[in-house]
């Protein structure tokens, strides 16, 4: 099994930033080169610099890389053709596998591409649906869903899409691959039970309260309204006078939404009950949930499709109260590891609809969620069950810590993809239908839409000759230093091999595309324009 993997890396250069696909995506890769059967993995970069901090950062860490082998995105053309691979996966939905399509048709034609869903609730990606409509699929591509409702989403995405679009085209447009559904998995090493009372007192928060911990985004915009959580908590500290409990609201915010909520806490009343925790570090993640005598998650937001935090808290046997929402619901077991909290919302926004493509997202999401209600009285109620029953909390706190062990520690996830990439790569060699389209319909020709940006064009009559750094190059048999971004296309070998063509004599484009005839002649033609821009090449216009 040899599996090639893209992604952006974004997690590389913005490890602060709390975004639940940055963890999901670094956490995929550990967890592929760790516990992966494939004999060797492939990883795509952006850019070399990517590449080179992925080295770094993973080397820092003692990850091995035994099998690992790292390119940047000009090598795939190079290394489909020449890898048998099992399966090409990407780590976004729509940046990476819509342009693949046609690479791997044109290089590879039986090789599966899947790509995994993060956040669905971009008018963006309802965009680049359309280019999975177009024709470039084969029947072994899959679009992996992490839940069953992003699967739903997915789904009827593209035949609405389809549908909406069909006017426009003489043929039906829709998707001829596969939805497939896998979870997010979590390192259940890591996030593991722990002892309360030491959790709690490296927080800072008291031994004997009855604690309540709730973890994520500080965003009302894209990720939950945790202002009907705090009149909950007023409540909740009537009904338990005697030990009133303490709410933990812990995570990224790049909103100051955190002081807005201490500010709604006093004015409730909740100074001594609610404790904030804005941007807390990493790895203060698995105290947080050890001091918890309940998780809670109260998402609203169209933005969530899954919840890592949800198994996480899970994996460190809290039992968790969370919204009937999205891949919530495939995450918790109502009643058995936790509870569910029915949410309600209605069939009411045709006027957003109307205005969709206009407005900004977050402005969307907002009153998407804002219309949509976590239903507190039961949460309420189902808050308080718990933290009066101590021991039934344990008892669903360590099923949820099976249910993780069963269904999402890595080594299972990872387990699940190979199973689906093999599956896929046996449905490939028994395809008999013709690859799709090799061009991409949406690709920029560069040399047509911008050919008229220089003065001219470099022709094969137009005649070079080396320069003064040319010749002293030559004899000293060297080659002029590249920047890092442009290797795997402007190569040192090549352009020592140009200056030796050339040597002392002056000669035609021609003549030099003749004396490397065994390179590709756009290659030699891009690595003559660099020399002459550095000024190893004089140039006589013909």
């Amino acid at each position: 099994m040899i599996v090639g993997y893209l992604s952006a890396f974004n997690e590389i250069l913005y490890a602060q930033i709390p975004l639940g696909r940055f963890s999901a995506n670094q956490s995929f890769v550990r967890a592929l080169i760790e516990f992966s059967r494939a004999e060797r993995i492939h990883l795509f970069f952006p850019n070399t610099f990517l590449r080179q901090k992925f080295r770094q950062v993973y080397d820092q860490a003692s990850v091995k890389l035994d099998k690992v082998e790292l390119f940047t995105f000009e090598a795939i053309p190079r290394q489909l053709a020449a890898t048998n691979y099992t399966a090409l996966h990407a780590s976004d939905l729509s940046s990476f596998t819509p342009a693949l399509f046609y690479l791997r048709n044109r290089y590879a034609p039986q090789t599966p591409l899947t790509a995994i869903t993060h956040s669905l609730n971009y008018r963006q990606i309802y965009a680049d649906y359309l280019r999975r409509l177009l024709p470039g699929a084969m029947a072994f591509d899959a679009i992996v869903a992490t839940s069953r409702t992003a699967a739903e989403v997915v789904r009827r995405s593209l035949a609405a899409l389809g549908g909406d679009l069909s006017p426009y085209f003489p043929a039906k447009l829709d998707y001829k691959g596969q939805v497939r559904r896998i979870p997010l998995g979590v390192d259940a090493d890591w996030f593991r039970p722990r002892d309360r009372a030491a959790a709690r007192d490296a927080l800072g928060l008291p031994r004997e309260a009855p604690i309540i911990v709730s973890l994520g985004r500080f965003s009302y915009r894209d990720k939950m309204d945790l202002a009907p959580l705090l009149r909950v908590l007023a409540r909740l500290r009537k009904r338990m006078s005697n030990r009133p409990p303490i709410l933990v609201l812990a995570g990224g915010d790049q909103e100051g939404y955190a002081a807005g909520l201490g500010r709604l806490g006093a004015e409730l009343g909740l100074a001594g009950q609610l404790k904030l925790k804005p941007n807390l570090p990493e790895e203060k993640k698995a105290d947080l949930y050890a001091a918890a005598d309940v998780f809670v998650s109260p998402t609203d937001n169209v933005q969530e499709t899954f919840g890592l935090t949800v198994i996480e808290a899970m994996a460190c046997a809290r039992p968790v109260v969370a919204s009937d929402f999205d891949g919530y619901r495939d995450l918790v077991k109502d009643g058995q590891t936790g509870w569910l909290i029915p949410t309600v919302s209605a069939a009411c926004h045709g006027p957003l609809t109307e205005l969709s493509t206009l407005l900004p997202d977050a402005a969307s999401q907002l009153v998407l969620a804002q219309s949509t209600a976590v239903v507190p009285e039961i949460l309420e109620d189902r808050l308080h069950g718990l933290l009066h029953d101590p021991a039934r909390a344990e008892t669903m706190g360590r099923a949820g810590r099976k249910r993780v062990e069963e269904k999402f520690a890595w080594p299972r996830v990872i387990a699940e993809y190979e199973k689906l990439w093999s599956e896929l790569e046996d449905q490939a060699r028994h395809d008999v239908s013709p690859p799709g389209p090799v061009s991409d319909p949406l690709a920029l020709d560069y040399d047509l839409v911008f050919g008229d940006y220089p003065s001219r064009q470099l022709t094969d009559e137009d005649r070079v000759a080396l320069t003064d750094r040319g010749r002293e190059l030559l004899s000293a048999d060297q080659t002029p230093p590249v920047y890092p971004d442009l290797a795997g296309w402007i190569d040192p070998g090549v352009l020592g091999r140009i200056i030796a063509v050339v040597g002392a004599d002056e000669m035609s484009v021609g003549e030099v595309l003749g004396g490397l005839s065994a390179f590709d002649r756009d290659r030699v033609r891009l690595h003559l324009l660099w020399l002459i821009k550095h000024d190893c090449l004089r140039i006589e216009f013909s």
